[in-house]
């Protein structure tokens, strides 16, 4: 290149960057806030942009796996596509949607976590349960209210950080997988963190006899299950969160004056997180003392003291129920002792009084000694059909012994097993017989011929994310408190069937927050949630806890198979409406009972639960 033609270059080189440079300082003029990307604890951080400004956002992330995620500093781009720092975005490559989209470098964004379709219901679960650890592509996925503060509030030019040279924050992380930060909420950063900043108020970083004190009401309140110090720890910022929580108070993890006078009230809420054994006292023991009562266990005082006669009272209930009878009451236990008073409670309900019967029984429980496993056959032939495969070391209920094969029970299923390969133990148990004279309501709790472990079969419940609110064989009425229209869809302006007057009971079919289905005199429709109350009552159906007995006219049953008109499973709802909570999702060609179906929406049954489909997701068919 001459030298003329050098120095025109460099002059027009010198133009464009007198021209864009003021730009470029204009655009990082404009941008109010920085944003830092702490890898080693996927933590998301913006700052006010200023020296030592304030933190005004705070979450949990989730990074690109395997260093997916570019390190450096960056500026935030112009948007390349449609949808950026929009509502919704399509991944075109990967498929799926994510909400409030925005550039960071090249194709790596801040995004929600993910969706199968442009819907709030539609979220993607693994996203969820990946949800602060690194597994995307390379993108930043948050919490949708965090990545739409990015959206909206970190324009073109606002700098990113994004760095692994952090030390491992195990209290910060826990603090936000519980919730993120954000100034807008009136909360000071370190009020968030648990820091007091009020005079009488507790803390992280407090210490003393007061945190002792604190934590110890907390314990007698079955909430705080750690050891009793003087620190204010992070477990102790938890508690004090549920405890709030319990309270209806905003769940800051700062024990107020107020919270504290609220935690020593005569009806402070109890929770069932701690264990609880003789010695202990408190408002949980006076809770697990009127549980007791209910059935008929426990006839002392309501005065919280877990003194012989509750323990008495917790072996019998874990001997008849298969927990280990130590006279400990473990959450797990406290929890099935609440559970059962509650169904005692609802089918005596009409009655009034009732008595209980404790019968001694002994049992045989076989236990398979066979290190690949035996069948549970249909009858009792190595040539008959299988009913399920028993692993070494299972345990199954005797029904009735034979020479070389015995008639056993395991998990709802009847079959035989060969004797060779199992060793019968004797068990002496007890059986709780409730009962009432005059009528006929009668409820048993124990280890029967008819019946397994009832503690297995509530500790599987209770994992699996069953609500201790709901009980096999009882159905939920509605009262209503003044006389209600029963309307043909849960809308206001649909048709009026009929009214459920004041005072009077219909069988819950199913209950959102807004509307129930419900059934009164031969009349299905729907009533105002709000404008009811709602009770538990012994009914006649043998589903599985959170279902209601359905009756379906002339013995026919209408059925259809699931046929998602959209991605690959079709969702069932909590009510019929696109907006309300997703129950879950069924594959194609799933078999479920319709119920009914009104304006596009069908009300299903699968297996004991309920929930509305669209109309467009089945296939109908006629069952008789």
């Amino acid at each position: 290149m001459n030298t003329r033609r050098f120095a025109l270059y460099t002059l027009i080189c010198s133009l464009l960057l007198a021209a864009f440079a003021p730009c470029t300082t204009a655009l990082a003029a404009q941008s109010p806030y920085r944003v830092d990307v702490d890898i080693v604890n996927q933590i998301v951080t913006v700052y006010e942009n200023k020296d030592g400004g304030a933190i005004v956002m705070q979450g949990l992330c989730s990074s690109g796996a395997d260093d997916a995620t570019p390190l450096g500093n960056f500026k935030m781009p112009e948007k390349k596509r449609d949808g950026e720092r929009e509502e919704w975005f399509h991944f075109r490559a990967f498929g799926g949607y994510a909400r409030y989209a925005t550039r960071i470098h090249y194709d790596v964004m801040f995004h929600s976590l993910l969706y199968n379709r442009p819907k709030e219901s539609a979220i993607n679960e693994q996203s969820v349960r990946d949800f602060g650890y690194p597994v995307s592509h390379g993108c930043i996925r948050m919490r949708t209210e965090d990545a739409k503060f990015i959206a909206q509030n970190c324009p073109v030019g606002t700098r990113v950080r994004i760095h692994k040279d952090n030390e491992r924050d195990e209290e910060l992380r826990d603090l936000l997988f519980q919730a993120s930060y954000h100034a807008a909420s009136g909360q000071s950063y370190s009020q968030f963190l648990g820091v007091p900043d009020e005079p009488g108020m507790l803390g992280r970083g407090c210490t003393g006899s007061e945190v002792r004190d604190l934590q110890l009401k907390l314990k007698a309140l079955g909430i705080y299950d750690e050891d009793i110090t003087e620190e204010y720890t992070l477990a102790t910022v938890r508690a004090v969160r549920e405890a709030q929580k319990l309270l209806g108070q905003a769940q800051t993890g700062l024990a107020t004056l107020e919270f504290q006078e609220a935690i020593t009230a005569p009806d402070a809420p109890a929770a069932m997180n701690v264990a609880l054994r003789h010695g202990s006292s408190g408002p949980a023991v006076r809770a697990l003392q009127r549980y007791l009562q209910a059935l008929k266990l426990y006839s002392g005082a309501i005065d919280g003291v877990y003194d012989v006669d509750v323990t008495d009272a917790v072996t019998t209930f874990q001997n008849a129920y298969g927990f280990e009878a130590d006279g400990v009451a473990t959450p797990m236990v406290q929890k099935a002792i609440y559970y059962e008073s509650e169904h005692v409670k609802a089918v005596f309900v009409d009655v009034g009084d009732y008595q209980l019967a404790v019968q001694e029984r002994n049992l045989y429980l076989g236990v398979v000694k066979c290190d690949v496993g035996i069948k549970l056959r249909k009858e009792p032939s190595v040539e008959s059909e299988s009913l399920m495969s028993l692993k070494n070391g299972t345990t199954v209920l005797g029904v009735e012994h034979g020479d070389e094969w015995s008639k056993v029970m395991k998990s709802g299923e009847t079959g035989y097993v060969m004797n060779t390969f199992m060793e019968y133990i004797p068990k002496a148990t007890l059986c709780l017989d409730y009962s009432a004279e005059g009528s006929a309501a009668a409820y048993s709790i124990g280890i029967t011929d008819l019946n397994e472990s009832p503690a297995e079969r509530f500790i599987a419940y209770v994992e699996g994310g069953g609500s201790l609110e709901k009980h096999e064989d009882l159905v939920e009425r509605a009262v209503g408190e003044t006389d209600l229209d029963i309307h043909s869809a849960p809308s206001a302006s649909s048709e009026v069937l009929g009214v459920l007057p004041q005072g009077a009971q219909a069988t819950v079919l199913l209950r959102s927050s807004e509307w129930s289905l419900i059934e009164y005199e031969g009349t299905q429709g729907y009533i105002s949630t709000q404008a009811a109350a709602f009770e538990l009552a012994a009914g006649e159906s043998d589903d599985m806890p959170g279902s209601a007995a359905v009756v379906f006219e002339d013995d026919t049953t209408e059925t259809a198979l699931t046929n998602p008109h959209e991605g690959d499973k079709a969702p069932v709802y909590e009510s019929a409406d696109e907006g309300s909570p997703v129950l879950g999702s069924l594959k194609p060609g799933v078999e479920v009972n319709v119920i009914e179906t009104v304006e596009g929406w069908s009300l299903i049954e699968l297996q004991g639960h309920q929930g509305y489909i669209k109309e467009i997701d089945l296939k109908f068919a006629q069952q008789v």
